[in-house]
């Protein structure tokens, strides 16, 4: 086992990475696409849609296969020590996540 030295950067840089992770999995649930909602008109109820809303993966292979790729993206990079490289990955997954998972929201 390869005991690695922690620097003040990696601690700060843990709960991005660790954000990062958890919105991918959060927007694994979600695709871009519109839901619908309840409201109530004059003339009774209706459907008004709202775009910026996102709509559950409907197939739940296709959900699990997500994850396992940003499972395995994530574990494939675990032994990155050098810091930059480590900011330069939380800037492409953060693109990534956005192309491929719209439903994300990572600060």
């Amino acid at each position: 086992m390869q005991l690695s030295m922690s620097t003040l950067q990696h601690f700060l840089l843990q709960p991005k990475v660790f954000a990062l992770y958890r919105a991918a999995i959060r927007a694994s649930r979600f695709v871009n696409g519109s839901t619908y909602v309840r409201v109530r008109v004059l003339s009774g109820r209706a459907m008004l849609q709202r775009p910026w809303q996102p709509v559950a993966i409907p197939d739940p292979a296709v959900r699990r296969e997500t994850i396992a790729w940003v499972r395995s993206e994530f574990e494939r990079n675990r032994g990155v020590q050098n810091t930059e490289r480590i900011k330069d990955l939380i800037r492409s997954g953060r693109r990534e996540m956005a192309m491929y998972l719209p439903g994300i929201r990572v600060k």
